[in-house]
């Protein structure tokens, strides 16, 4: 597919620094069992970095997870200049804990140009994260918290919403974005 679909979110145009807060994201609170992020993404040439394609992060967690981007799918460029996928926990904000599927070692790298599904599941009665690519398993991770991820939290489309831009997408496409559980 050579054309962008008609409501297709223009990475290049999302906030510097913020990401886009998606309404009422308390709905996916991580008390309620697995979370899955998943959208379309159809990565461009202009970001040098990577970034986050979708981040939830908690607003009122519980213990040592209390202020986390507690999940996450994104991007990250490897030395040869590609994109590969990732899906992160992370247990704060400074990424002290951070247990993550894919990045650098998935095994695909994104074609620029190319519409491709990802999705991210946390399953925390498992303590599992799991990365999607086009409906296909690309890599698993068992954790090694004692405790899930809980609470609420705010979900941002392009960005993390920490106001670093650090994890802020410069370009590509995003559509048909998922949040359930």
């Amino acid at each position: 597919v050579s054309a962008a679909p008609a409501l297709a979110l223009d990475l290049a145009k999302v906030p510097a620094g913020t990401g886009i807060p998606v309404p009422h994201s308390a709905r996916f609170s991580l008390d309620q069992g697995a979370i899955t992020l998943e959208t379309w993404f159809k990565p461009a040439t202009g970001d040098s970095d990577g970034g986050a394609l979708l981040s939830y992060v908690l607003s009122n967690g519980t213990g040592a997870f209390s202020s986390a981007a507690a999940l996450e799918l994104g991007v990250e460029a490897g030395a040869d200049g590609k994109l590969y996928p990732y899906a992160l926990v992370t247990t704060d904000r400074s990424d002290a804990e951070v247990y993550i599927a894919g990045g650098k070692t998935a095994l695909a790298a994104l074609e620029f140009g190319v519409w491709r599904h990802l999705a991210a599941v946390y399953n925390p009665s498992t303590l599992s994260l799991t990365l999607y690519l086009d409906g296909g398993v690309l890599r698993y991770s068992r954790l090694m918290p004692t405790t899930g991820i809980n609470g609420n939290g705010t979900l941002y489309l392009g960005g993390r919403g920490d106001g670093t831009g650090k994890y802020r997408l410069d370009a590509g496409l995003l559509d048909q974005v998922r949040a359930w559980g």
